[in-house]
């Protein structure tokens, strides 16, 4: 560029004087010889030095090594990014991920963080291909929201620190040491609310016998309701009013009223993993058994049984509850006593007091004026 400039300085004058018309009437040789010179000077001072051109505010820069005496570097020149919306739920382990990046070639930094709940983790998981990754993994305890308490989530404040650790640049590293970003996040905690499930009933077969007590159990597993829990989940009893099913010609009555709680275990048993043991009993015995009826509410006096039908549901503390569970079954009643044979005493003469159909003894004394 310098080059062109000098050779343009020089051939100004010589055109200028071609456009007046004069005539040109030097010698061109030294002409050519101090040109040839000024090249030659050019060439040894050596390219031009790249430049930064300001505008309005925008730099735009050539392709050179970004250097330290050129770029402003301060602590915004470090990104902490946490994923969005980190939901955490009593119980269960969740990981989410928190990237931190350096605006600056070549300057690495490591993350770290102040006021983690117990059992929190941040761990460094970045990969060559994917630098500056953490991952932020919690277990809520249960009860870490107490069951006393209103809300059912809990906010947790953790405090973030990014510290530069080095560059590929020595002097750069130097210049960035004790440089830091920090950053407060959010974590949101909710209430344990998993919905009870895998009931079972054992001890009921398809049929009891009246004037029993038939003892029977339910197991079911209850989400975030352990032995600590101050609150015990419950078992519930019902009827659905199907009384009248397709393809039958009698009615199911309820049986619900035929449950009871076991007297010697009232309170449910904790058998670990979240599991619970109800203990019941179906009393026919002590609750009067009801007659089968026809579709009709008419009483089938031949039948041998009484149809019924519940429902049972276990309720978490929470208030949640599993599906409700049907059972049917007969109640078989109790056949009636045979009827014991009477004996049946023959007509009595009232001449002679004996019974008229029985023969007089041989030896008995013949009454007077008998033959």
């Amino acid at each position: 560029m310098k080059n062109f400039q000098q050779q343009l300085i020089i051939l100004l004058p010589t055109l200028i004087l071609a456009a007046c018309g004069g005539k040109y009437e030097k010698n061109p040789v030294p002409d050519l010889d101090q040109m040839r010179q000024n090249a030659k000077l050019q060439q040894a001072q050596g390219p031009d030095a790249p430049r930064v051109i300001h505008d309005q505010g925008q730099t735009v820069v050539k392709e050179v090594p970004v250097t330290i005496g050129e770029t402003k570097i301060d602590s915004n020149s470090i990104v902490i990014v946490p994923d969005p919306q980190m939901n955490f739920n009593e119980g269960q382990s969740s990981t989410f991920k928190i990237r931190v990046q350096v605006l600056v070639p070549g300057v690495t930094v490591r993350l770290t963080a102040k006021g983690l709940p117990d059992g929190a983790q941040l761990t460094d998981v970045s990969t060559p291909q994917d630098k500056g990754v953490y991952a932020l993994t919690w277990n809520p305890a249960l009860y870490t929201i107490p069951m006393n308490a209103d809300p059912v989530m809990k906010l947790v404040s953790v405090h973030l620190v990014a510290d530069v650790v080095g560059a590929t640049d020595p002097k750069l590293a130097d210049s960035l040491k004790g440089l830091t970003r920090e950053q407060d996040i959010s974590l949101l905690v909710f209430r344990a609310k998993g919905i009870p499930s895998d009931l079972k009933v054992d001890g009921l077969g398809a049929e009891v016998q009246e004037g029993q007590v038939t003892a029977f159990t339910v197991t079911a597993t209850v989400p975030g309701v352990d032995a600590q829990t101050p609150q015990k989940p419950s078992i519930e009893k019902d009827y659905d009013n199907l009384s009248i099913t397709a393809g039958n010609n009698f009615r199911e009555l309820d049986g619900s009223n035929y449950i009871m709680r076991d007297v010697n275990k009232m309170d449910p048993e904790y058998l670990g993993n979240f599991k619970w043991k109800f203990y019941l009993t179906f009393d026919t015995k002590n609750v009067p058994v009801q007659p089968q009826l026809a579709k009709d509410g008419s009483v089938m006096a031949q039948a041998d049984g009484t149809r019924v039908r519940f429902t049972l549901k276990v309720r978490s503390p929470y208030g949640v509850a599993t599906p409700a569970t049907l059972v049917q079954l007969k109640i078989k009643h109790i056949a009636p006593p045979a009827q014991p044979v009477q004996p049946t005493t023959p007509p009595v003469d009232p001449a002679n007091k004996t019974p008229a159909n029985t023969k007089s003894p041989a030896n008995a004394t013949p009454k007077k004026g008998s033959k």
